[in-house]
């Protein structure tokens, strides 16, 4: 069974709200919402619930993405710097 890591109301318009439990895909932070009908998507590699999408099924945890993001542009930071020392 998946663990559910938070709760959403969605109210329409028209029609009545729609309540149920949510978690946040490990590989792209998507906001999934749990039905408890379907299969649990978890994946072995990270130990982490995802969101069963064809683009996180390879696993690159998302973290790892912001970590790869903020160390390339400490990289173009650090080069722009010595560009300008020259």
């Amino acid at each position: 069974m998946r663990r559910a890591y938070g709760y959403n109301v969605v109210t329409m318009p028209v029609g009545p709200k729609v309540e149920s439990d949510t978690f946040q895909c490990a590989h792209c932070n998507a906001t999934v919402f749990i039905d408890a009908k379907e299969p649990s998507p978890w994946c072995s590699c990270c130990d982490a619930q995802w969101c069963g999408q064809t683009k996180c099924r390879q696993c690159t945890p998302f973290m790892r993405k912001v970590e790869r993001a903020e160390s390339e542009a400490l990289n173009r930071t650090r080069l722009w710097r010595e560009a300008d020392n020259c």
